[in-house]
């Protein structure tokens, strides 16, 4: 009779038994696949701001950024005028460095501290990176529209295009692996995503960089997020978070 009940007992346990190694593998291939999209990630993001670098240096651009320049303005309308303006402030990087503080805090007292650790380097490290670029470049910067005063720092890449897609992208990459609902991490990306573009678009817009600026400072920002994210995933278990 004891032999009967272990035996039922041990086959009741194989399914127990087979289950696990199947979730390990499947969650190993699901790291390998996050890992290689970063490494692609960063390496499309640095080859695109290389071309583009290395034509602007030539002024083999400025047929095309003139074209489109000259076709948002054409079709610029007044009411659109004044919230791109808006969109333009709040990705100056001062505001998003104070944003970037409140996120820290919020984070901070939610106990969060990794992830504040996580935002706080992104920033900082694209607020020098942007500033080392420009300065690198020294790409004088188109008239304004609007009559708007032209800035006094260099075109690019642009800095505003750089610090959106670092806020926003990092902060995508924070919160998803905190939900589990794909409903939810649908509307977060689709936030971020167009904030991230709105802010590039009014540069343009507004005529404050050229569209190669813009799309420069998306690659340098979106090459700095996939290091940072790629560095938190290898970091010691104190910075480490579970990979998403």
């Amino acid at each position: 009779m004891d032999e009967h009940v272990n035996a039922k007992t041990s086959i009741g346990r194989i399914p127990l038994a087979r289950k696990r190694p199947g979730k390990q593998v499947t969650t190993t291939v699901s790291r390998r696949s996050t890992l290689f999209t970063r490494f692609a990630l960063a390496a499309i993001s640095v080859l695109v701001f290389v071309w583009l670098s290395v034509n602007v240096v030539k002024n083999d651009t400025s047929r095309v950024d003139d074209y489109i320049r000259n076709l948002v303005h054409r079709t610029s309308q007044p009411a659109l005028t004044e919230p791109m303006k808006v969109a333009s402030y709040i990705g100056e990087a001062g505001n998003v460095q104070f944003l970037t503080l409140a996120v820290v805090v919020a984070f901070w007292i939610q106990g969060r501290r990794r992830d504040g650790l996580v935002l706080a380097v992104t920033i900082l490290g694209a607020g020098v990176l942007g500033n080392v670029l420009t300065l690198c470049f020294h790409r004088a910067r188109p008239v304004p529209y609007f009559g708007l005063a032209t800035p006094a720092t260099f075109s690019f890449p642009s800095e505003h295009a750089l610090m959106a897609i670092c806020f926003y992208g990092v902060l995508v990459h924070l919160a998803n692996s905190h939900v589990q609902s794909v409903r939810i991490r649908a509307g977060i990306w689709a936030v971020a995503v167009s904030m991230t573009l709105v802010i590039g678009f009014s540069r343009i817009y507004l005529g404050l960089h050229y569209p190669t600026d813009v799309v420069a400072g998306y690659a340098a920002g979106a090459a700095w997020v996939s290091a940072i994210t790629l560095a938190e995933r290898f970091a010691p278990r104190f910075l480490a978070r579970p990979s998403t």
